[in-house]
């Protein structure tokens, strides 16, 4: 069998932390300016550059001061060494000692001094900033840049007035699990400020083959533990997945590592993040697509599906770089691509089966994956009439795909399984043992599992999707399905704490002295419980959670995302004005609203009275309001009026704000005519006569 890794001597050699050497290692320059979350290829002399090629160990010295470590690779392309700086490397002034070690145990060291740069800041803009990431890489360089990946797509996205960074995985760390280059791109995300010093708030991300299942560890917040901490407010607004293998890639199978390793289907990496929310994942409710190429086939012999030609894209298939498990068909669009080009894969791989361009280079060969992105950022429909949908697909149309895993009553995993049948078709053992999957399959069937220790499972029925896959979970009762209620007015699956929850599902049986239900392990107040649904109250709270329901019989748990109702809030809580007849209207005043619960408030404004008006209309919290009156027509006296700001699904609506106008009377005036008097007086002569006024 065919194999291959990520070459970087940090993960294919021994790294360690060393001191002391037989012989300086020349370098051409010991000095590097770098910028956290990049590399840079070290200049060596030939000397040294033969040496570094011959060694069978370099490691390099943990950064001092704040532990955070660099590391040191060898290009697999061109076998230049390179250094890599983690984006979680704080500016400043760094000394690292780098050592390398000969077959014979010659050692040669030499220290590297570094200018570690903060990243740079970006123009303001109307549109968020693009982040562009790219997959698992054959060839770490150490001068990754987006071109290698997206080709011309960074140049279009700047000619449209876009701005663009690059994360590249190659410099986070050396073969590290997925979820940890999700913590790095939450890193990477709070690091930039734009130009005036303010932090950027909102991000969109294009993501192509591993750089998706990254972003969905990022929104997920999922921990190589298998613990999970979703950030509070993750920053992004949309997300485009280009080829991303959102259930695994029939090629991992072949390809060393830890990355390809979780890329395997049925992997619990791949299963814990298709089910972190309610048994599924919501991407935090962000505005998502997914580009999929459908040019290629299996190889042969894989899952006995190497006849379905054009259902894959030489390494993803259909079923899983669908985005129908998280959004419906009209957000998969499928065109005829190759994951990569395939004369590269072909060149440095093997034979793939798919021939044709790759699927996120954008060139001249293949404009189409632009013109999506393009348009889907954009906010216009074009995108929408570009390629195929899944019910147009002759294979997206008919199947699906399956994950499967099988629980105790105790919550246990089921682990020693060794077979699973869904309505007489055999699943695939997957890469963790808990889990079985097949794809290409429809209708409906039961589930039949043999397991050494617990004899014959079998659960059901169960219609298998189609134009995705599906994570489906069997559990010996109690099994909770879900939980609500659900924020409306929320992106995404949110339940609303600080209120009564039901939990529905099976097998609750009847409340018992040890019967409970927890979330996070603290218990819940119940209010009531029958065997398919129990109403507990649950604090308000923002966050994720694990809400636990104990019987007589076992316990299940499930996790949620819960956040308080939202709440308008404004201030000040009134207003007053006064008017002069004949004088000017008073100038506007201000009503700044917030959002004091959870959630996002969407507003709308209005007033009750002609005199009275408001803008805007409408918005998101938080928001200034400018209230002014028009008093003109209006006679003297006191007049009564309000600003009513309704939000639906928030805990106060709607919120009234008094405002109290007073007209009052002009000033009276004394009219004199004529204005002006004229008096002629002579000395000697009699008194001018007086004139009246």
């Amino acid at each position: 069998m065919l194999t291959f890794a990520r070459v970087t001597l940090s993960g294919a050699f021994l790294v360690a932390i060393l001191s002391g050497a037989d012989k300086e290692l020349a370098l051409v320059r010991n000095s590097y300016a770098i910028r956290a979350g990049s590399t840079s290829v070290l200049s060596v002399t030939s000397d040294s550059l033969d040496f570094i090629r011959k060694s069978t160990k370099i490691a390099t010295t943990t950064l001092p001061q704040d532990g955070h470590e660099v590391f040191v690779g060898l290009s697999a392309e061109q076998r230049r060494p390179y250094i890599a700086v983690p984006v979680s490397t704080p500016p400043g002034t760094r000394s690292v000692t780098l050592v390398t070690t000969s077959s014979s145990g010659e050692q040669r060291s030499a220290t590297l001094h570094l200018e570690i740069q903060s990243q740079p800041q970006l123009a303001a803009a109307t549109e968020p900033p693009v982040v562009l990431m790219n997959g698992w890489q054959f060839l770490c360089t150490g001068e990754e840049t987006s071109k290698d990946t997206f080709g011309n797509l960074e140049n279009e996205l700047n000619q449209a007035g876009i701005s663009t960074v690059f994360f590249d995985n190659c410099a986070e760390c050396t073969d590290c699990p997925i979820e940890s280059l999700g913590g790095a791109l939450g890193q990477f995300l709070s690091s930039y400020r734009y130009s005036d010093g303010s932090p950027v708030q909102q991000w969109d991300l294009v993501a192509h083959s591993m750089g998706g299942l990254i972003a969905r560890a990022y929104l997920a917040g999922l921990k190589a533990s298998g613990t999970l901490a979703p950030p509070p407010n993750p920053g992004i607004r949309k997300l485009v997945e280009v080829a991303t293998p959102n259930f695994g890639s029939f090629q991992a199978l072949s390809i060393a590592g830890e990355e390809a390793k979780e890329m395997i289907p049925g992997s619990a990496f791949l299963w814990n993040l298709a089910t972190w929310n309610q048994r599924g994942d919501d991407l935090r409710g962000v505005d998502a697509l997914a580009i999929i190429g459908d040019e290629g086939s299996f190889p042969f012999g894989f899952l006995d599906l190497n006849s379905l030609e054009y259902a894959t894209d030489g390494v993803v298939s259909l079923t899983s770089a669908s985005l129908g498990f998280a959004r419906d068909q009209s957000r998969t669009r499928i065109v005829p691509y190759c994951h990569i080009d395939s004369s590269f894969w072909n060149s440095v791989v093997g034979p793939m089966d798919c021939s044709g361009y790759g699927i996120a280079n954008v060139d001249a060969n293949n404009s189409v994956t632009g013109q999506i992105v393009l348009s889907f950022l954009d906010g216009t429909s074009d995108w929408m009439s570009i390629g195929q949908t899944p019910n147009q697909n002759y294979y997206l149309a008919q199947y699906g795909g399956i994950y499967f895993a099988y629980q105790t009553a105790a919550a246990q995993w089921v682990t020693d399984l060794t077979k699973v049948l869904f309505g007489g078709l055999g699943l695939q053992p997957g890469n963790y043992a808990a889990n079985f999957y097949t794809e290409f399959i429809s209708g409906t069937g039961t589930f039949q599992a043999t397991s050494s220790s617990l004899g014959t499972l079998t659960c059901g029925p169960f219609t298998a999707p189609v134009g995705y896959y599906y994570p489906v979970l069997c559990k010996a009762s109690p099994h909770i399905f879900w939980v609500t209620p659900l924020l409306s007015n929320v992106a995404g699956r949110v339940v609303q704490s600080g209120t009564t929850i039901t939990i529905t599902g099976v097998g609750f049986g009847q409340q018992c002295f040890t019967c409970g239900v927890s979330a996070n392990g603290a218990p819940l107040q119940i209010s009531s419980w029958s065997d398919q649904t129990i109403a507990a109250s649950l604090p308000g709270f923002t966050g994720y959670a694990v809400i636990s329901v104990s019987t007589s019989t076992g316990q299940d748990g499930i996790g949620i995302m819960a956040a308080p109702a939202t709440a308008i809030a404004v201030a000040p809580a009134s207003l007053t004005f006064q008017y002069t007849i004949g004088g000017a209207s008073p100038s506007g005043q201000l009503i700044q609203l917030t959002n004091s619960g959870g959630g996002v408030l969407n507003w709308t404004a209005t007033s009750n009275a002609s005199w009275l008006k408001v803008t805007p209309a409408s918005g998101v919290a938080p928001s200034t309001l400018t209230v002014s009156v028009v008093p003109s027509g209006l006679a003297a006296g006191t007049y009564n009026g309000s600003i009513q700001v309704i939000s639906a699904g928030a805990s106060n609506t709607p919120m009234t704000v008094p405002v109290t106008l007073t007209v009052v009377p002009a000033a009276p005036s004394l009219a004199v005519s004529p204005k002006t008097l004229a008096f002629n007086y002579t000395v000697g002569a009699s008194l001018p006569a007086a004139q009246s006024v």
